[in-house]
């Protein structure tokens, strides 16, 4: 929601009445995530130092580069549905998964393809300057560094990651 209040969405008021309802859309689907787990009965670890990290580092950058900040989803909500999607389709089909146990990640592997994600669209259609494409493809890099140690963690949560 930050990014969306920022300056330099003044003038694009479809991206920032895309922006408030991706937020509000997005903001509880860690619980979808918990609930996840919970169905598969495991529990929640704590927050590894990595999930901190980008929780202080993106919620500081949103109210100063907001395009950084968007960069990010544009990376993780298209992971599943484009590069990961036959990994995906392939894990979604073990014996001990269900659509009980699987809500979260099927709602960021939608049979849209990535060209058509409503993000990347809204992005497009709002002509950045060149200085917040910049900062949205740094996000993107940043997102896919923090995102890949946040994985590392999650299949070896004894790894460095942890701390």
């Amino acid at each position: 929601m930050s990014a969306a209040a920022h300056e330099d969405l003044a003038t694009m008021k479809e991206l920032r009445q895309f922006l408030v309802k991706y937020a509000s859309e997005e903001e509880n689907h860690y619980l979808i995530a918990a609930e996840d787990l919970y169905a598969c009965g495991l529990a929640l670890l704590r927050e590894p130092l990595d999930v901190t990290l980008w929780h202080a580092y993106f919620l500081e950058v949103a109210t100063t580069r907001p395009f950084v900040r968007r960069g990010a989803p544009v990376v993780l909500e298209n992971l599943a549905a484009g590069v990961a999607g036959p990994l995906v389709e392939k894990a979604l089909g073990a014996d001990f998964l269900s659509a009980r146990n699987t809500r979260y990640i099927r709602l960021h592997h939608p049979p849209a393809p990535p060209d058509e994600d409503p993000l990347k669209l809204a992005l497009v259609s709002a002509g950045l300057e060149e200085r917040q494409l910049v900062d949205l493809e740094s996000g993107a890099r940043q997102c896919t560094v923090m995102y890949l140690r946040m994985a590392r963690w999650a299949l070896f949560p004894d790894s460095d990651s942890a701390y």
